[in-house]
């Protein structure tokens, strides 16, 4: 039924990540809160971004994704579980401005195919 996914990519990179111990049961009916941050390596236009997905309800971490990109580059996180009753995944965009002092944020929280949740920030990176 239910698969667990995970997807993360960039233009040219790709890196998986996971919690320890998520299954596809921790998403079912999961609650997720995102917590997203964004901050410049020693290496010229280059940025980490780190993401932490727990579940509000049981305060089990869901996922721990890292990231590698360039300003311009989308960094996207796709975790969680799809096809079950209460299957949730999480889907979540960072760009980094050309000038590498803000970040764009777009993230989805959906319930199969609907949407239950959408949200469009501005994040400063961080040294």
């Amino acid at each position: 039924m239910g698969k667990f996914l995970f997807a993360a990519s960039l233009l040219c990179l790709c890196s998986l990540a996971n919690a320890e111990n998520a299954s596809t049961n921790d998403w079912s009916h999961a609650k997720p809160k995102i917590e997203v941050q964004v901050k410049r390596m020693q290496a010229k236009d280059a940025y980490v971004v780190t993401a932490a997905i727990s579940d509000i309800n049981s305060g089990k971490m869901l996922a721990q994704p890292k990231l590698i990109t360039h300003a311009g580059t989308p960094a996207r996180i796709e975790v969680g579980e799809k096809g079950a009753p209460g299957a949730i995944t999480v889907d979540v965009e960072v760009t980094v401005a050309s000038s590498g002092a803000t970040a764009s944020y777009a993230s989805e929280i959906r319930d199969n195919d609907k949407v239950v949740s959408s949200q469009l920030l501005t994040l400063a990176v961080s040294d």
